[in-house]
C-alpha cells in the first residue's frame, strides 16, 4: 500500500479452521484517508460464484438434482435452445439446434455456450448487450427476468464444446430457487450464511452500514489504481467470513 498500488490490504491466516492471524492495512478511501479495517465492507464480483455452486450442491446432496439434468427440466424457456450461426445483431441473427442439452455440469463449468456479453469480438457479444443491459455491468430486472432473457438468444457453441466465462452461474442461482421454492437469497442465508455466522453477508448494505463500504478502484492508472463505478459488496475478512452478493454469478 505504500507504494500506491494497493489503496488497502485485508488479511487471515486460518490453521485448522480458526483464525491465528488477521491484519488490516490502507486507506479504505485514498482521497479521504478513510483508513480501512476488517469490518470494512469490500465488493467480490465473481467470489459469489463460489457461494452459489456451494448452494446448489447442497441441493444435489439432498438429492433434489442431478448434475447432468437438462435445465429445461427446471426452466423449460431453455427447451430447445439454439447455437449461434451467423448474424451481427438481432435483427439479422441466424441460429441452429443445439446437438444437445444445456445441463447443470454445462453451467458450473462454464461450458454451456453463455457468455456475458462484455469481451471479446464474437457478434453474440454485442446482440447480449442489445438484449439484455441497460447500461455496462447492469439489468432492470429480477434474476427469473434476466434467465428467461437470456433463453431466448442462441448460444457462443454447443453445450460442451468450450469454456466461456459468463453467466452460467446466474441461471444456477435461478435453479436454486425453483427447486427450493423459497428465493435464491433466502436459500443461500439460511443454509450458508447464518450457520457460518456471516452477519453482514447479503445482496445488498442497508443504510446502517454504508460508511463501511470501501471505495472501488482498479488498476491501471499512472499512481497503480483509479476510481471504478460502484458494483458488489461484501464484508472483508477474508473467506473466513465472505463479503456481500449482488447477483448469483457476480
Amino acid at each position: 500500500c505504500g507504494g500506491g498500488q494497493l489503496p488497502c490490504v485485508n488479511m487471515a491466516v486460518f490453521v485448522d479452521d480458526e483464525p491465528v492471524f488477521r491484519y488490516s492495512t490502507g486507506y479504505a478511501d485514498v482521497a479521504t484517508k478513510k483508513k480501512a479495517s476488517l469490518d470494512t465492507i469490500f465488493r467480490i464480483f465473481s467470489m459469489t460464484k463460489c457461494i452459489t455452486s456451494t448452494a446448489l450442491m447442497i441441493l444435489f446432496e439432498r438429492g433434489h438434482i442431478n448434475l447432468d439434468d437438462d435445465i429445461s427440466k427446471y426452466i423449460p424457456e431453455f427447451a430447445n435452445v439454439q447455437v449461434y450461426k451467423t448474424g451481427t445483431s438481432l435483427s439479422n441473427l441466424e441460429s441452429m439446434r443445439a446437438r444437445g442439452p444445456v445441463t447443470i455440469r454445462h453451467l458450473m463449468t462454464h461450458t454451456s455456450g453463455l457468455t456475458y456479453g462484455m469481451w471479446g469480438e464474437h457478434p453474440m457479444e454485442k446482440i447480449y448487450q442489445e438484449h439484455l443491459y441497460t447500461d455496462t455491468w447492469l439489468f432492470d430486472y429480477t434474476l427469473e427476468e434476466l434467465v428467461k432473457k437470456l433463453a431466448q438468444l442462441p448460444l457462443l457453441f454447443h453445450p460442451g464444446d468450450h469454456f466461456t466465462y459468463g453467466l452460467s452461474v446466474d441461471v444456477l442461482g435461478y435453479i436454486i430457487q425453483v427447486v427450493s421454492g423459497v428465493s435464491y437469497m433466502d436459500f443461500v442465508k439460511k443454509e450458508i450464511l447464518l450457520p457460518l455466522g456471516m452477519k453482514d453477508t447479503g445482496l445488498y448494505v442497508p443504510k446502517s452500514k454504508v460508511n463501511r463500504v470501501a471505495t472501488l478502484y482498479s488498476t491501471g492508472e499512472a499512481n497503480g489504481f483509479g476510481l471504478t463505478p460502484d458494483a458488489d459488496v461484501v464484508q472483508a475478512r477474508g473467506l473466513g467470513e465472505l463479503p456481500n452478493l449482488h447477483m448469483p454469478g457476480g
